[in-house]
Order: structure tokens, then sequence, then C-alpha cells
């Protein structure tokens, strides 16, 4: 400043200094933009950070034209890009207010990080804001699987999400398996079980037609929908446990380990109704000549609890396939949703040479009356 007071990139990083100490030094920042506009009539940064200056000292009707002067000049200004992104969903204007946030993530993906989810949350439970960001959406921006990560991850922008990815699900760039598991993994998290399958089964392609109360891919094969309403591997049996195991596609394969305790290796969610229910499926070990144990059960438990509502005995089986079964009772309250896990059982581990055990066809169905 003090070599060549009249330079606009000067003025404007000192003006934008005495912004941030507000109201001592506003019209100081007003007067060296002022500066600016003078030297360099045509730069947007000017125009954006006096509607800034006039925002701060009260003058909506100055920051109004500003920032419109700004935004004419350039859509490179974040303030006042932020400034047109309010003005619309002020005015109830959410076609334009879309559009402009269009612009800003583009702009600055770093904007989800804390402020805009909630702010699009609320405008999406307002009549007419729906329709405009769906069909943005359905164009593919760049920033739509970031929106859709930021909004779920907070409880009151879950049901946003639900519905933008409904609205997705008959264009031309529908729902991905990445932003279906986040919405998922939000719901789970907020313990709503009952509406995070129902829109697994919505939106997962995968899903559709999927029984509710049933074991999905009981035969455990690779692809399919989204864990965890799919089988998920534990992430230290990895090698330990393996899907598709059999010639035909199907059947889980579990080495026998040491272990120092019972753990999960494959589980997956379930969400059934209180009620009496029996979890079945069929066994073998290759090479067994006779019924032995690989040190394996079958068990349900309560998601939220961790109650163990239902376990087989330790499963036996020899070379040829046989089946095995267990009732159980899902209980009222806080039961709503059910792991089904495969345990290994530390007190019932053989010599590690043992012959791994092969699983298939598990099904869980409404016990008889």
């Amino acid at each position: 400043m003090a070599i060549d007071p009249a330079n606009v990139e000067a003025l404007l990083s000192a003006a934008e200094a005495d912004i941030r100490r507000r109201p001592p030094a506003l019209a100081k920042a007003a007067a060296r933009l002022q500066g600016a506009v003078r030297e360099a009539p045509v730069e947007a940064w000017s125009y954006s950070d006096l509607g800034v200056v006039a925002l701060l000292g009260g003058d909506r009707a100055r920051a109004d034209t500003m920032f419109a002067i700004a935004r004419r000049l350039s859509r490179r200004e974040l303030p006042a890009e932020a400034y047109g992104f309010a003005s619309a969903l002020e005015r109830a204007d959410y076609a334009a207010a879309w559009a402009v946030l269009n612009v800003i993530l583009r702009l600055s993906p770093g904007s989800l990080a804390a402020a805009l989810p909630p702010v699009i949350a609320q405008a999406l439970r307002q009549p007419g804001a729906l329709a405009p960001l769906s069909a943005l959406m359905a164009t593919d921006p760049p920033w739509r699987d970031e929106l859709l990560a930021a909004l779920a991850a907070k409880p009151d922008g879950l049901e946003a999400v639900a519905t933008v990815l409904t609205a997705l699900r008959a264009t031309p760039h529908p729902p991905t398996d990445a932003e279906v598991a986040g919405l998922l993994r939000g719901e789970i998290a907020a313990k709503d079980y009952g509406r995070a399958i129902d829109d697994w089964r919505s939106l997962s392609p995968a899903a559709r037609g999927a029984p509710r109360s049933a074991v999905y891919n009981g035969r455990f094969r690779t692809g399919g929908s989204e864990a965890p309403f799919n089988w998920m591997i534990a992430s230290d049996a990895a090698g330990v446990v393996s899907l598709a195991a059999g010639a035909d596609g199907a059947g889980l394969r579990a080495v026998p380990t040491d272990s120092s305790g019972d753990a999960p290796l494959v589980a997956e969610l379930m969400v059934l109704a209180p009620g009496s229910y029996s979890l079945s499926g069929q066994t073998r070990i290759p090479g067994a000549a006779f019924p032995r144990s690989a040190g394996f059960a079958w068990s349900m438990r309560c998601a939220d609890t961790g109650q163990v509502i239902g376990q087989t005995g330790p499963v036996s089986a020899t070379d040829r396939w046989s089946g095995f079964a267990t009732a159980f009772t899902a209980p009222p309250g806080a039961c709503a949703g059910q792991w089904l896990e495969l345990r290994r059982l530390s007190s019932l581990s053989e010599d590690s040479s043992q012959a791994p055990a092969l699983f298939d066809r598990m099904t869980v169905s409404v016990a008889p009356r």
C-alpha cells in the first residue's frame, strides 16, 4: 500500500482485513473498496466485498445492489453467490436457489462441510422445493454424491435424501449403490430400521421384491444389493470366510481358526416384527466320515441391545449336506433390528488342520402357530 496505493489487489486485500475486524473498520474497508472500483470498475471482487460491508452494516438495499453487480460481472465470487442463494430461498424461488447452489458447489465443494446441509434439508420440506432439485440432480452434477452424503450424515437430512433418491429413480441417472448405502447408514445409525429396509427395497434395484422378513441372499452368492441387508464379512475374517464357495456359485465356506473369544465372521441385518421364528440352513464338512463340529454356530442378536435371542447348537455335519434349525422369538421393544451372524466359538475350535465347514440355504421363517 505504501509503494502503490492504487494497486487494486492490495486495496482489496487490505479491505478484507478490515472487514474481518467488523464494525470498527467497516468504513475504512468501504473507502478502500471504492478506490478499487475507481481503479478497476469491472472487478467483481470489489463489488462482492462492498456487498459484504453493506450487509454487515445493516444496509440490505445496498447489499442487494452490490452483490447483483458482482454476479453480473462474474459467477466466481462466493459471497455474492451465497447471498444470491439465501435471497432465492427467502423468495421461495427454489429453481433459482438450486441453480445458484450448483454454482457454489462447483466453486467450493468444501461448502458442504457444515453450513449448507441443514439449510438444504429445511428448504426441501417446503412445497415446490423438491422437483427442481431432483431435476438438477438428474443431470448427475459432480457434487451430487457429496451433497447426498452430507445430508445423510445429519438426522434432519435423512428424509430429504430419501425423498430425492426416490424422485431420481425414474431419471437417466438413478440412485447409485453408494448413495443408497449412505442413506441406509444414516437411518440405521438413527435406529430407524423399518424405514431403512423399506428404502433399501424401494431404491436398490437388486432388492426389489425382496421379502421384508426373509434372509436376503440365503445362498451366499456374490453381488446383489448393498450391505448391511446383504452379507458383510467382518474385517478380521477376510480369508476365513468366503462367499460363492460352491461350484454353482453359491454357499459359504468357513475355515476353523484359533480364537480367544466368540466373534461374528459374517453377518446380515434383518428387520423382523415381534413374534416367533425358525432359523434353518444346511451344512457339510468335506471329508468328514462321522458328524463333527468345526466350532461354528449361527445366532440372532438384537441390534440395539446386543441380546442374543436365538442361537443354534454347535453346528456339526459329515461330508453330506444336512440341515440344522433353531427356534427364536423376536421380542417387542428395543429389538426392531436383528443381526443374523455366523460366530466362531473358541471353546469348540479344534485343530487348525480340520476341514472347513460349508453352509447354504439359510432361511428365517415365521414359526407355525
